[in-house]
């Protein structure tokens, strides 16, 4: 499953069957389509987790933020969950403000690609 939105693109991410993998900017343009489809994702792997490697993002803003808050509550809803590689720089640095390592499980290591 290979997606581009506005200014994110998606791809599978390799030994995860439902993982991904995002780069690009992760902000207003594409948050709640990228909400939507990790939601999505989420519910038809649960209890598995969907694995998603943020290190191809250069930008993440509060809208890309909130996006993958709101879609781990909607995972949790239908007993999924969400995993993040946070990456490193400046995204790492956002998620680590907001606290995401107490919201999600953190895969430090990076997943293969």
């Amino acid at each position: 499953m290979q997606q581009t939105y506005n200014n994110v693109e998606v791809k599978p991410l390799d030994g995860f069957p439902t993982g991904v993998a995002l780069s690009g900017d992760l902000d207003m343009a594409d948050a709640e389509s990228v909400q939507r489809m990790l939601a999505h994702l989420a519910e038809e792997a649960a209890p598995e987790p969907v694995v998603v490697d943020l290190s191809g993002l250069a930008f993440i803003d509060s809208h890309g933020v909130r996006a993958l808050f709101r879609a781990r509550d909607a995972a949790e809803r239908v007993g999924g969950r969400i995993a993040l590689h946070p990456g490193y720089g400046r995204v790492r640095r956002t998620l680590d403000l907001v606290d995401a390592g107490s919201a999600f499980e953190l895969i430090l290591e990076p997943p293969a690609r």
